[in-house]
């Protein structure tokens, strides 16, 4: 805290060693500020490392708030304003003959030259000429290892707790910066030759920033497929060096330079991989990876425990908003049920269900209570099917459910109970007229009523009859027709 922050306080005698100290090769990085336009003055040799400089490049004449960049502080002069002031106050305060030591002294984040994040101390300390104060001297130790190490430690703590492996995934996330620096990552489960990824960022402040996961082959996700093989870690400080590097970023976001990967590894099995990225060329080294292993490490031990295999599994087939089945469980499931119903000649309906004008009730009221309307909705939904039945979330605020043994009357029963659920549970916004997001446009294809000789066909059919329904004025139930397809 910056009233905890007592600086020491040295009369004249010492202002000819603080300035000998400049001229000697110090091994404590220190740098000389003018308190009155704020410029660096000095900086011995030990500071241009610490900032990696080299040659002839020099500190002196530069503004001292640009060389602190610490992006997680919002006012970075104001924030020095106050450690140059409780300074200068001290001196006001106390003896300036007596020296006073430093307690809690504040620590920032600088960037060296070339990107690198580092977490040092800053320890001011006025030096008084002619009873005036003149300089403040800032001594800067570098704590990057201690924090990490000390991160590290609180990871421990944190993921070997009995938690849910959302929580774990979730402290993951917010843990990792501390441990390494990173624009973007990705936890990627897999699963046979596919893997689920989870890949999120970081903006200016280490909030996390989330992405859509998505599925994809690991034949075309290297290198994850070679660190899946060897059960190894992989640090590419250069991916355009590296020989068989896929770049897998998505339209809109910037390409991956560097990249750190490390196994994580469950009961001897490699069953996912933690990713680090850069669009930065050379940014990570060996150290890099081994602070990365270390933190995989207690990653691979919290998801070791025995309770935490089952939710892999729930991850990767549920939608992470409404708990709902995902459209990779839907297109299995559909296919299965259609070919048991055939097979056995029964009946089968589909519903395929879409939230009207939800975009306008987004554009309202904002996205998180468009989140929360379609947990809503996906509550609805659930409270009003068998246990037989499957509801999914198709995509954007469209619904699917799969009804084994039921006929288009069955089906039809059903859709009408959800709509009028919407009306008793769902409220009006005062706001509008058209009551935005609040309705549902329903389409039913049912088999064998709808003669079809694939599940794809069906939900052609499904998705047709939706399409109608949409067409004819929403907040309706239309049934799919033996006419060919014309949604366009």
């Amino acid at each position: 805290m910056m009233s905890e922050t007592v600086p020491s306080l040295t009369s004249e005698p010492p202002v000819k060693f603080a300035e000998n100290r400049y001229r000697v090769r110090d091994p404590i990085p220190h740098i000389m500020v003018n308190p009155r336009d704020r410029k660096i003055t000095r900086a011995n040799p030990a500071a241009l490392v610490e900032y990696g400089l080299t040659g002839n490049e020099t500190l002196v004449g530069r503004d001292v708030d640009e060389i602190l960049n610490d992006r997680t502080i919002k006012d970075r002069k104001g924030y020095l304003h106050k450690i140059f002031e409780t300074t200068i106050s001290a001196a006001r305060a106390f003896s300036h003959h007596k020296p006073l030591s430093v307690v809690n002294p504040p620590e920032v984040k600088i960037i060296t030259k070339s990107g690198r994040k580092k977490t040092v101390r800053l320890f001011p300390h006025l030096i008084i000429k002619r009873g005036k104060p003149t300089v403040v001297e800032l001594g800067i130790q570098d704590v990057t290892k201690e924090k990490r190490d000390e991160a590290l430690r609180k990871t421990s703590e944190i993921l070997t707790r009995d938690h849910s492996l959302d929580i774990i995934l979730d402290q993951t996330k917010r843990l990792l910066p501390n441990i390494i620096d990173v624009e973007t990552a990705n936890i990627m489960f897999i699963d046979k030759n596919r893997i689920f990824n989870m890949s999120w960022g970081y903006d200016g402040n280490g909030q996390v920033i989330e992405r859509e996961p998505s599925i994809e082959k690991i034949e075309d996700a290297e290198p994850l497929n070679q660190i899946a093989k060897t059960g190894k870690m992989l640090v590419i400080p250069d991916t355009s060096q590296h020989k068989g590097w896929k770049d897998t970023t998505r339209d809109g976001e910037l390409p991956i330079k560097s990249y750190v990967g490390i196994p994580i590894i469950v009961k001897g099995k490699t069953i996912g991989i933690l990713s680090a990225n850069s669009s930065h060329e050379g940014f990570f080294n060996e150290g890099d990876g081994e602070n990365v292993f270390a933190f995989g490490e207690q990653l691979s031990q919290a998801i070791n425990m025995s309770a935490l295999i089952n939710d892999l599994n729930r991850l990767a087939t549920t939608d992470h908003l409404t708990g709902l089945f995902n459209r990779r469980v839907f297109f299995e499931r559909l296919a299965d049920q259609f070919n048991q119903a055939r097979r056995s000649n029964r009946p089968i309906s589909l519903i395929m269900a879409d939230l009207d004008f939800f975009k306008r009730f987004n554009d309202t009221f904002g996205h998180p209570a468009g989140d929360e309307r379609l947990e809503q909705v996906a509550r609805i939904l659930c409270d009003n099917v068998r246990q037989t039945d499957l509801v999914a979330r198709y995509g954007g605020e469209e619904f699917a459910i799969i009804l084994p043994d039921t006929d288009t009357a069955g089906a039809t029963t059903l859709a009408q109970k959800i709509l009028q659920a919407m009306r008793e549970r769902l409220p009006k916004n005062n706001d509008t007229d058209d009551n935005p997001g609040s309705t549902l446009s329903i389409g039913i294809a049912s088999f064998p009523t709808v003669r079809v000789e694939s599940e794809q066909v069906l939900l052609i059919k499904a998705d047709d009859a939706l399409y109608k329904a949409k067409k004819d004025g929403r907040n309706q139930v239309c049934i799919a027709s033996e006419s060919p397809s014309n949604n366009p």
